[in-house]
């Protein structure tokens, strides 16, 4: 009887170590594997704001241009504007030219990439008018940055017109197009082709 009590307490003592050793596992698990909703962490969400996609298209709308009734012929163009803006500075402006060039420098300082090519068209638009220019590519880090860099230079464009056209248009009709975060610098090979950057819009975009 004594041998029979001993054993069972020896039973019963290995079986609540048992139990104990399985709450203490189960406890440890929903610890781990279920937190309270208070304690989960916060997985933001990726958004425009924080990523950004820069691969350029120009590739793209090379091949539109191409295959245009123009029949487009596009190069490399390797002069860019002075980084880092979009204005290469005439020190022949003297009035404003400070503020404008430091507001410039200060979009451009927003550009992550920038990319061009020259086009230049097979087909007579009008008359002895072969169209012809520059389209420069503007990457931003996102849509946020891109709209305030462009309308930045659209204010700049209307309160300083003389030197956006010297340094920005190089004298020649020019358009700035925004899309997504990116701005498009079309600009034609001389007053002759006045409409011919709107052409070029309508095609590739």
């Amino acid at each position: 009887m004594k041998t029979l009590l001993s054993f069972l307490s020896i039973l019963f003592l290995v079986s609540c170590n048992h139990d104990n050793k399985k709450d203490v596992e189960r406890e440890m698990v929903e610890d781990v594997i279920v937190p309270t909703t208070e304690s989960r962490p916060i997985k933001e969400s990726v958004t425009d704001s924080t990523s950004s996609n820069v691969t350029s298209y120009l590739s793209a709308y090379k091949s539109k241009l191409e295959a245009s009734k123009y029949k487009y012929v596009i190069s490399n163009h390797n002069g860019l504007l002075s980084p880092p803006g979009f204005y290469d500075v005439d020190e022949t402006y003297s009035k404003g030219i400070e503020n404008i060039e430091r507001a410039l420098k200060d979009v451009g300082k927003t550009v992550v990439k920038k990319n061009s090519f020259q086009y230049k068209a097979q087909v007579k638009r009008n008359g002895d008018v072969f169209p012809q220019g520059t389209m420069i590519e503007y990457i931003f880090k996102n849509d946020s940055i891109a709209t305030a860099s462009y309308t930045r230079l659209m204010e700049l464009k209307s309160g300083s017109e003389a030197v956006w056209k010297d340094g920005i248009d190089w004298n020649s009709p020019a358009l700035m197009v925004r899309k997504e975060n990116r701005i498009y610098h079309i600009i034609t090979g001389g007053d002759h082709m006045a409409g011919t950057e709107n052409e070029i819009a309508d095609i590739i975009f």
